[in-house]
C-alpha cells in the first residue's frame, strides 16, 4: 500500500523510465523463452531452406530468429510510416522547440 503512494509522488519522467525498463525486461525474457522453443520447432523447415540455398543440408537455417527479426522491423517500419506516436497533452512530439526570443 505504501509503495503506491511513493510511486505516485515520483516525477513523470521517472515513471516513464521505470515503465520502459519494465517493458524491456518483459520483452527480453519472453523472447529468450519463446525463441528457444521456436528454433526447435522450425528446424525441419530451416534445413529445407538451407538445402535449397545450397548450404549444408544437416545445418538448419535459423528461421525462427529470421522471422522474429522481420516481425520487429515490420512493426518499426509501420510505426514510422504511420507517423509514430505522441506523448503528453495536445499531441506533443519528441522534438524540442527552441525559443528564439531568449
Amino acid at each position: 500500500g505504501a509503495s503506491v503512494i511513493w510511486i505516485a509522488k515520483l516525477s513523470e519522467r521517472w515513471k516513464q523510465l521505470s515503465n520502459a525498463l519494465a517493458g524491456g525486461v518483459l520483452i527480453g525474457v519472453s523472447l529468450c523463452h519463446m525463441l528457444g522453443d521456436n528454433l526447435d520447432e522450425l528446424e525441419p523447415q530451416g534445413k529445407d531452406i538451407s538445402k535449397a540455398l545450397g548450404g549444408d543440408p544437416d545445418e538448419a537455417y535459423p528461421l525462427g530468429l529470421a522471422l522474429a527479426g522481420c516481425g520487429y522491423f515490420l512493426i518499426v517500419g509501420l510505426e514510422y510510416l504511420l507517423g509514430g506516436h505522441a506523448h503528453g497533452e495536445h499531441g506533443q512530439s519528441h522534438t524540442r522547440q527552441t525559443n528564439l526570443e531568449d
